[in-house]
């Protein structure tokens, strides 16, 4: 099943859940908690608007979330749209979740992500190679932890020089373009790069000025 979501950018809850709960569950304690727990904490994270500002970005905004509608169209839609439909069971699998959105969910929980969307590829050459991070449920894994998937601590400047080549890796990799980097909201920045709005917009400044004539084409 895995092989097939390799190809998707986004699966409904009710599609995410059980498969990237067996992962989790080879390594932890109680593999049965697992699915169940991860539901949960993808839920409360809805509910609490934590995936508002994760996900492809829509009008200079990112948006983590979609869910599909009686037409089969999926639409974007906010935390304040879903808090009354997600203690519906049904309703799992017609919320769904953006790629960009997950990678986040298990960057800020510290647990391995899916291996359809494992960015191992892109770590950086400054992580330790063996970085144990704990999943729900005390799964843990040892395998080297991609960049964009761990938090970096350190100076100001380092903070800086990261969130500088994560944008300009972002930019490369097309998945936004130098005038929705110019005009994107400093609050998303703050929550994409998981800096301070100051270090994030310094940042910015530096990439826009180092990438002066980018193409603006997708």
């Amino acid at each position: 099943m895995s092989v097939l979501f390799a190809t998707k950018d986004w699966l409904t809850i009710a599609q995410l859940v059980p498969a990237w709960g067996r992962e989790l569950g080879r390594t932890a304690p109680d593999p049965s908690r697992v699915e169940q727990d991860l539901q949960h904490e993808l839920i409360e994270d809805i509910v609490n608007g934590r995936f508002d500002n994760s996900g492809p970005l829509r009008e200079g905004q990112g948006s983590g979330l979609r869910l599909i509608a009686p037409d089969y169209k999926a639409r974007f839609v906010t935390s304040n749209d879903l808090r009354p439909l997600v203690p519906l069971d049904p309703w799992l699998h017609h919320i769904v979740m953006m790629k960009d959105a997950v990678l986040d969910f298990a960057r800020r929980r510290r647990v391995p992500p899916p291996s359809w969307w494992d960015a191992r590829g892109s770590a950086s050459d400054d992580l330790p190679a063996s970085t144990a991070t704990t999943s729900i449920s005390g799964a843990s894994s040892q395998e080297s932890a991609p960049a964009m998937l761990e938090r970096p601590r350190g100076r100001p400047r380092e903070k800086f020089d990261r969130v500088r080549d994560e944008m300009i890796k972002d930019l490369k990799q097309s998945h936004f373009t130098r005038d929705e980097l110019q005009n994107m909201h400093e609050k998303v920045l703050e929550h994409r790069y998981k800096v301070s709005r100051d270090t994030a917009r310094k940042a910015r400044q530096a990439v826009l000025s180092e990438y002066r004539n980018l193409s603006n084409d997708n």
